[in-house]
């Protein structure tokens, strides 16, 4: 399964997608509250798909989203929440200058 053949070749959607998945990763773990010790959140590979912030995020991470079947196909054995962050680093690796 490649993620290359599965997304438009216009920046545009490149842009979306590569952006899309760092933003997955960050908004995972941005919720953490150490002071919260019933449920302190962080990285936990579930996101709010209801909260503005998060628009455009469920087209990153869907059923049927590049992403996630990658997930499923190739790297079902590390949680979701490790594969978010490790797919965020290769983003920013693969796109830094």
């Amino acid at each position: 399964f490649k993620i290359a053949s599965s997304i438009r070749n216009d920046d545009k959607t490149k842009s979306h997608f590569l952006g899309g998945i760092v933003r997955l990763a960050a908004h995972d773990f941005m919720d953490y509250d150490r002071r919260d010790e019933d449920n302190p959140m962080g990285m936990d590979g579930c996101y709010d798909v209801n909260h503005p912030s998060n628009d455009g995020l469920e087209t990153i991470w869907c059923r049927n989203c590049a992403l996630r079947l990658l997930y499923e196909k190739k790297y079902s054995g590390l949680s979701r929440a490790d594969f978010w962050v490790a797919s965020a680093n290769a983003v920013i690796r693969q796109t830094s200058v």
